[in-house]
C-alpha cells in the first residue's frame, strides 16, 4: 500500500513534471519536419509531447521493454541493433537512457 502511494506521488509530483520539462526542451531543438527515433522511449510520453506541439514532427520509439498502452509506436529493441534501415530517421534521441545501458559507448554507436 505504501509503495502504491509513493509511486502515485512520484508520478504526479516528479515524473510528469520531468517529462514535461524534458519534452519542452527537446521539442525546441528538433529541426522542422523531423523523423525522430526515440531510443529507450519508455511509454512514449516525451516523444508524444513533441508531436502534440509540433505537428511537423513524427516520432517512433524503441525500447528493450515494450510496455502495454504506449503513447507512440514502440518497437522491441535488443539493446544492440536498431530494428530500422539506415537513414530511416533524421534525429535519434536518448532521453534519460544511457545510465541504464551496460555499454554506453556501444549504445551511442
Amino acid at each position: 500500500m505504501i509503495v502504491n502511494i509513493l509511486g502515485s506521488a512520484h508520478e504526479k509530483l516528479v515524473a510528469s513534471r520531468r517529462s514535461r520539462v524534458l519534452g519542452n526542451m527537446m521539442r525546441e531543438l528538433l529541426p522542422p519536419n523531423s523523423r525522430v527515433l526515440d531510443v529507450g522511449c519508455g511509454d512514449g510520453t516525451i516523444a508524444k509531447s513533441w508531436m502534440a506541439n509540433r505537428p511537423d514532427i513524427s516520432a517512433q520509439g524503441i525500447d528493450v521493454l515494450v510496455r502495454p498502452g504506449t503513447k507512440i509506436s514502440v518497437h522491441a529493441f535488443d539493446g544492440q541493433f536498431i530494428p530500422f534501415e539506415d537513414n530511416s530517421f533524421d534525429v535519434v534521441s536518448f532521453v534519460d537512457v544511457l545510465h541504464h545501458a551496460d555499454q554506453c559507448v556501444a549504445a551511442i554507436a
